[in-house]
């Protein structure tokens, strides 16, 4: 096989699709470093310490996409104690386009400095158009800011600590703030008045300070001819303190706890419409053993017969505990929808185990404080529903995503449950934002959980992909395979990287508390398992499951086990869940980096059954019956080397007897 052929092979594996990797180019100057990559600054650093998560000069349409740039004539120039870079970039959005030039500058004095200049090459409408910079989360969240506004008034203010659910600062000309122990950060922005909105409600592992204002009318038009100029400097002074700059040791520590909390219970979604051949399905649901299975009825739709013979096939054919979700059309009353929808399942002799009720007009985005449509509230929601479907668990929240619920929270007492969803590509769609997103995860449900006290908080079905989009008309149709924002399907759901960002999710949701967790759907778009008529990856035309379907099988058979305090010295590397089984401890591990990654567990004691999911077993891995297989026994698992994007579960090895487990 040819070094191509290869390099293709372990894009398949690892990310379902051929499609490229972005070149990156390191930029040093002393104690600076950044990366360049796709025309952004991003991973700022000043001593090892993440100043800025990104800076880039971007164009958003009138659906608030993002507009494609290509970039040309990239001059690298890489001194001692400076760089430089400077490159032509063009927007293009169907007949328009806007061009101009960046110039990047850093010096070992700590200043980076990034400008840019574009002309429209024709009239050009856009929703925002200029510079976006991201705030890192790490010695930022929580922190005092000096802001320096428009008018040259100043303002202390803060990086709030819960999400906030609209802009936490308006009218920007320049920031200030401390980070970490040791460094001082001073943004100066010029061309434009800037505002910042928390990024975090949407899993976006930062804050974002942006050109322009929701404030204003948009879209805009930039005139044919006319120039946008803008500007960012950021200048870092002090010394960071030894304690808070980033090792470089190469072993990363595992160090397991004591008992943690209970487990969440693993469920998965079924499509809209449901495979043809349900015999398959009903196999692959035997394999996954989910806690339960979300399905939908949509008031939206008109044919609520046909929806209702599908779940009721779909009913006789398991029984995993249908968890349904029932989006009313908020066209009459909630109480007259969720009648219709409740003898309509008791004629067809179906039975949920709980039921979230929402409506159409929250599928939606609204901006806080905006107007929304008429329907029913929360309360008269949850009152029809309990009417419609006594002693059942009734939730409530969003079918869409955190966003949406922090802008329309819920009262105390209302629901016996409350959810909503996750997607990690909302505005970037990239591997590496992909995976550092997952860091959003912990301050959502810290969010969710301080709106909603101890009502029992569900996840809805979450994945790369989504099955929502409240910001456009529906979710993007992804023929060709790429990483794009919130597509109906994305390809790393096929790869190795798909499993380690779900064990990244599931094991932040345990770490929080959450109840109940739903993860993608078992088939379908965002399916975890390959029907008849579904993408496969190239080459593997017999492919019956995803990495990730192994994930969620692996971790739903320990439903109501104890989690165990799993403790990582490099969380942004490595995701770790630990479970409390009969027979010993059993660790799950992923690398949610494209480096090898060296780990050491401690304690470890005694020998282990390991299964991984990685490129070197990619073909195996696409078996349902992986986790069967007998694995590789370790006498001594207390350290381990994980490949690229890697997923590890360790189990203790034991061997059976009439009347014991013995460790072996």
């Amino acid at each position: 096989m040819t070094a191509d052929r290869l390099d293709h092979a372990h894009m398949v594996s690892l990310f379902g699709t051929e499609q490229p990797v972005p070149e990156r180019k390191v930029l040093r100057a002393g104690p600076v470093q950044a990366i360049w990559e796709a025309g952004a600054l991003r991973n700022i650093r000043y001593g090892g310490i993440e100043i800025l998560r990104g800076i880039a000069f971007m164009s958003r349409d009138e659906r608030w996409g993002n507009v494609p740039v290509e970039i040309a004539n990239v001059q690298v120039t890489q001194e001692v104690n400076r760089f430089h870079l400077s490159c032509d970039l063009a927007f293009r959005d169907g007949l328009q386009r806007l061009a101009g030039t960046v110039d990047i500058e850093g010096s070992s004095n700590g200043v980076v400095s990034f400008s840019a200049t574009a002309t429209a090459a024709t009239n050009f409408a856009t929703n925002r158009t200029g510079f976006t910079i991201l705030h890192p989360l790490k010695h930022v969240v929580g922190q005092p800011v000096d802001v320096t506004h428009t008018d040259s008034t100043q303002t202390r203010q803060t990086f709030p600590e819960r999400i906030s659910p609209g802009q936490p600062i308006f009218d920007i000309r320049s920031l200030t703030h401390d980070l970490g122990l040791g460094l001082r950060v001073a943004i100066q922005m010029k061309g434009a008045k800037f505002e910042m909105e928390d990024h975090r409600n949407w899993m976006d592992a930062s804050y974002k300070t942006y050109s322009g204002s929701l404030l204003d009318p948009w879209p805009y038009v930039i005139a044919q001819d006319e120039r946008v100029t803008q500007s960012v400097r950021v200048t870092v002074s002090g010394h960071p303190a030894a304690d808070v700059v980033s090792s470089d040791r190469p072993e990363i520590i595992v160090t397991l706890g004591d008992r943690a909390g209970v487990l969440p219970d693993l469920g998965t979604a079924m499509p809209m419409d449901p495979p043809t051949d349900l015999s398959q399905f009903v196999g692959q649901l035997n394999h996954a053993k989910p806690a339960y299975l979300v399905m939908r009825i949509d008031g939206r739709q008109f044919d609520l017969d046909r929806q209702v013979a599908d779940l009721k096939t779909i009913a006789r054919m398991t029984d995993t505990p249908l968890h349904l979700e029932m989006i009313l059309s908020a066209t009459n009353s909630a109480e007259l929808e969720l009648e219709e929808l409740a003898t309509a399942l008791s004629r067809n002799d179906i039975c949920p185990a709980a039921v979230a009720v929402t409506q159409a007009h929250d599928m939606m985005s609204f901006q806080p404080g905006d107007p929304r449509p008429s329907g029913p509230s929360y309360l008269e929601m949850a009152t029809a529903a309990r009417r419609a479907f006594p002693d059942i668990p009734i939730g409530g929240g969003m079918v869409a995503f955190f966003t949406e619920l922090n802008r329309l929270p819920v009262p105390h007492g209302v629901f016996d449950f409350v959810t909503h969803a996750v997607c990690p590509a909302v505005h970037a769609s990239d591997d590496q934002s992909v995976m550092e997103n997952l860091e959003a995860a912990k301050w959502i449900f810290d969010s969710a959980r301080a709106m909603i006290g101890s009502t029992p908080y569900h996840l809805g079905p979450s994945w790369i992909s989504s099955r929502v989009n409240p910001y456009g008309a529906a979710v993007s149709a992804n023929p060709t395979d790429e990483r794009i924002c919130l597509a109906e399907s994305d390809p790393r759901q096929r790869g190795i990287f798909g499993a380690s960002w779900a064990l990244g999710l599931v094991a932040a949701a345990a770490e929080a508390g959450l109840d109940a967790v739903a993860l993608a759907s078992l088939t379908g778009p965002q399916g975890l398992t390959f029907g008849p008529g579904d993408r496969k990856p190239p080459e593997y035309p017999s492919a019956e499951a995803t990495p990730a379907f192994h994930v969620l099988r692996g971790l739903a058979e320990h439903k109501s086990r104890q989690s165990i305090a799993t403790t990582i010295s490099d969380p942004d590397a490595i995701a770790g869940l630990g479970i409390e089984t009969p027979a010993g401890p059993e660790l799950w591990l992923a690398n949610l980096t494209a480096e090898e990654r060296d780990v050491r567990i401690d304690p470890w004691h005694g020998s282990a059954v390991l299964h991984f999911l990685d490129h070197a077993r990619y073909s195996d891995v696409l078996r349902l019956d992986f986790l069967d297989s007998p694995g590789r026994k370790m006498d001594d698992a207390a350290s381990l080397r994980l490949a690229p994007y890697a997923t590890a579960r360790l189990s203790p090895a034991v061997e059976w007897s009439p009347n014991r487990l013995a460790r072996r």
